[in-house]
């Protein structure tokens, strides 16, 4: 559970360490002026900054307004706009809201809007990959969220992008019923590319912080896993459910599940995932993928049921894989 921050004061002070962060040319270095940015109200004329790396854009802003977009496409994706809470509380797109360790984290309530049919709250519940976190309001009541980042955390600005563009995919979706309960797509991949993760999912790290990895290690990932994919005729993919997939044709060859930490409970859950989620193919192989080496007995167990495993470490904000075309060779 996050906790709101409503202290006028304290959210000025936090929204200014996030406009330092997009206006120092760090994160978008390149300007665009007289950008017309395109939204439901029609155009605003201003200047904008991209980011070649992250490939995502930011207009000039202030606590009310700070719109997003993807590519050098003026159309605008979504709004990270934060209340003062000197007036009465009204609710808006984004807050800052702090962690178990008191570190603040900026996160949105889903409301993308947009004026386009089916698009909103309901479908970003349904089909957000942004890690969902609960959120305790200024009134007490529970409002289930979506993670933007983690202000100080030096994997915000992909963080960041990795939600614009997450938000981007979810409205191009439009109009899906259905969703509730158990979806089709659990036993059934659909036939879709490779879309970039979500950054979650949180880990608390071994100094008790608590990180949002999980899209920037599926998202690299998939980046070694193209080139050899393609080599075999095969295609790189994810759905709602599997974190990666090289298929050919419909066929599934390789399911991967990514986990960001290791213990009891994520071994578990991977197995069950790589499990259930491949059990329409006989013969697909199956790789759990690790942050930290597992005890040798329970390494060879897997192994025994025909999981792979895929180890990772961090070089600064970049998964490394080791091993990886010795893995594939095996496949």
């Amino acid at each position: 559970m996050l906790t709101l921050v409503n202290d006028p004061k304290q959210v000025k002070k936090l929204y200014a360490e996030f406009r330092l962060l997009l206006d120092s040319k760090t994160f978008f270095p390149v300007p665009l002026p007289d950008f017309n940015i395109g939204h439901r109200g029609g155009t605003a004329a201003t200047d904008a900054d991209y980011s070649p790396k992250l490939d995502v854009w930011t207009s000039p802003g202030n606590l009310h307004w700070n719109a997003f977009g993807v590519g050098k496409n003026p159309s605008m994706v979504v709004q990270i706009n934060f209340q003062d809470y000197d007036h009465k509380p009204r609710r808006v797109g984004a807050a800052f809201a702090l962690d178990a360790d008191n570190n603040p984290v900026v996160i949105h309530r889903g409301h993308i809007g947009g004026g386009k049919i089916g698009v909103g709250l309901t479908l970003m519940l349904n089909e957000c990959r942004s890690e969902h976190v609960w959120l305790r309001e200024e009134d007490d009541q529970e409002t289930e969220c979506f993670v933007v980042g983690q202000l100080r955390s030096k994997f915000f600005s992909q963080q960041l992008a990795n939600f614009v563009w997450e938000v981007s995919r979810v409205k191009n979706l439009g109009d899906i019923s259905g969703l509730s309960g158990i979806a089709a797509s659990l036993l059934s991949s659909d036939k879709k590319g490779f879309t970039n993760e979500k950054s979650g999912a949180a880990i608390r790290t071994k100094v008790g912080q608590t990180e949002f990895t999980h899209g920037l290690v599926v998202n690299e990932l998939a980046k070694r896993l193209r080139i050899p994919a393609t080599n075999k005729g095969w295609s790189v993919r994810n759905d709602r459910h599997r974190d990666l997939m090289l298929t050919e044709g419909d066929e599934l060859r390789v399911l991967f599940e990514v986990k960001t930490g290791v213990t009891t409970q994520s071994i578990c859950t991977g197995l069950g995932q790589l499990l259930l989620y491949s059990a329409t193919s006989t013969s697909a192989g199956l790789v759990l993928v690790l942050p930290e080496k597992l005890p040798t007995d329970v390494a060879e167990q897997l192994r025994r049921w025909n999981v792979q495993i895929l180890y990772y470490s961090w070089v600064d904000t970049t998964p490394r894989f080791r091993d990886l075309s010795k893995l594939l060779a095996r496949l």
